[in-house]
């Protein structure tokens, strides 16, 4: 259909939308981003006031399962509706999860409240790549996607360092209840450029989501219930839940994840399982960090989150690094060298902690396990997509956001586990069984990120390499030849 009339000033307003949906799409990143960062900060005073020490990882670990949950849903639903929809929804269950943990009166309530978060921070990941994908041409939305990834470098930079002054300040509580009214603005900012995309074009239902809904919430069930095992005394109940949850999980995961992951096959299958080592690794260490600076060697809240945004500026900084180099080197190495240098800061911070060395040099050691992120994390994207074929994009991705949340909530919730248990049994570290536990926490995700290490050596070495371990020699000849020519 012709359009008759000023085109050039349809195509003025076309482009004013598509701006307006961008920024729309990177205030809800940063929101997300700022509350992720500021309540790591934070949880140092949130158990030293309500208690709970038990429940710590749960913080967190329990914010990663409910982020499963809401990509999910969210991407389920987005693909048969308008995905304003889902957002809203999404945003109301994050501000009632804020009032819950800003209001609360224990641990256990702390952590239902993030559960909640979780769901709410799902869904924008979620459904902005669906607004991506129907509002921007394909030219356009590499850019966007930039935009989106860089709205987390000002929150990963300031967001812990403002934390800890309003803790210090007012109260951690209101690190909670004062993201309420930016949310509140953010979701009225975004609801008129989302809701302008429309209704999907078509919306016949899809078999296979119904199924991929019911794996993750498997995934997630038996995740919470091998880590609740660690809440309770009794060996007994402890083995049989670590049984049943750890055999649901690793059933709803191979369902998910490529053939072979759960055996490190060669190629694509390894670097979906190296992805949520990675994680596991990095996130579960940096969730104990303030709590270890703090309650061990005595700094401030202000000081603990200044070191946690050390590791942002790193992690960026070395993610600018692989996009140059991932061309020329490939991503095994950068992945092997990332998880190496998250291995040594995990190590040089465990000393940090356990020694009289100035607290001043964990800014350090958290430093190079951020290079390491940053060196490792989009390497495995970009392995991924090169090594998928083009019909199993969507399975391939599922699977390596599905490991990477998977190996945050193991990380945290393992860590937290350890740290109950040292003070459930009185495993001290000079006369501290916070400093007992974080010491397990160090050995645990460390020799994590050691079988990382090994793991990666399983990947494929450049780009556009096999998927199904065969060897990539042609994939390697053909790199050599691009960076000789």
């Amino acid at each position: 259909m012709t359009v008759s009339g000023p085109s050039l000033d349809v195509t003025a307003v076309l482009h004013e939308g598509r701006r307006s949906l961008a920024a729309a799409l990177v205030c809800l990143v940063t929101v997300v981003a700022f509350e992720t960062m500021s309540v790591a900060t934070i949880m140092p005073d949130v158990r030293a006031e309500l208690g709970g020490i038990g429940l710590y990882g749960w913080a967190f670990s329990g914010l990663a399962l409910g982020e499963i949950v809401g990509i999910v849903i969210a991407g389920a639903w987005a693909d048969k509706t308008n995905p304003v929809r889902p957002i809203m929804a999404g945003l109301v269950v994050y501000t009632i999860g804020l009032i819950i943990s800003g209001i609360a009166d224990s641990m256990f309530v702390v952590v239902v409240g993030r559960v909640l978060q979780g769901y709410g921070a799902g869904t924008v990941p979620a459904v902005a790549y669906v607004c991506v994908a129907r509002g921007f041409d394909e030219s356009q939305r590499a850019r966007v996607f930039a935009w989106m990834s860089s709205a987390w470098v000002i929150p990963s930079i300031v967001g812990p360092g403002a934390a800890g002054l309003i803790a210090h300040q007012f109260g951690w509580r209101w690190v909670f209840l004062g993201l309420i009214p930016i949310v509140l603005g953010v979701g009225a900012l975004a609801i008129r450029p989302i809701w302008a995309l429309g209704n999907p074009a078509t919306s016949d239902p899809d078999r296979s989501t119904g199924r991929t809904i019911m794996l993750a919430g498997v995934a997630v069930v038996a995740t919470a219930v091998a880590l609740g095992g660690f809440q309770v005394d009794e060996l007994a109940i402890l083995a049989l839940c670590l049984v049943s949850g750890g055999t649901a999980l690793v059933w709803a995961f191979r369902q998910i994840a490529p053939s072979g992951t759960l055996r490190l096959r060669r190629g694509m299958p390894a670097t979906v399982a190296v992805r949520g080592l990675l994680t596991f690794a990095f996130l579960g260490a940096d969730a104990f960090v303030t709590l270890a600076l703090t309650d061990v060697r005595g700094t401030s809240t202000r000081f603990a989150g200044m070191v946690l945004s050390s590791a942002a500026i790193s992690w960026t900084a070395g993610s600018f690094t692989s996009a140059r180099l991932i061309a020329k080197v490939g991503p095994r190495v950068l992945v092997t060298s990332g998880l190496c240098f998250i291995v040594a800061g995990i190590a040089t911070m465990s000393v940090i902690i356990s020694t009289s060395i100035s607290p001043w040099f964990a800014f350090g050691s958290w430093l190079l396990s951020g290079l390491g992120m940053g060196l490792a994390y989009s390497p495995l994207s970009q392995a991924v997509l090169s090594a998928a074929a083009p019909g199993q994009l969507g399975a391939a991705t599922s699977a390596l956001q599905l490991s990477d949340v998977l190996g945050f909530a193991l990380g945290t919730g393992f860590g937290g586990a350890l740290i109950a248990l040292a003070d459930r049994h009185d495993v001290e570290v000079g006369g501290s069984t916070v400093h007992g536990g974080v010491n397990l926490v160090w050995i645990v995700t460390g020799a994590i990120g050691v079988l990382g290490v090994f793991a990666s050596r399983r990947m494929s070495r450049y780009l556009g390499g096999p998927s199904d371990g065969t060897s990539d020699d042609a994939g390697e000849t053909a790199a050599a030849s691009a960076v000789a020519g």
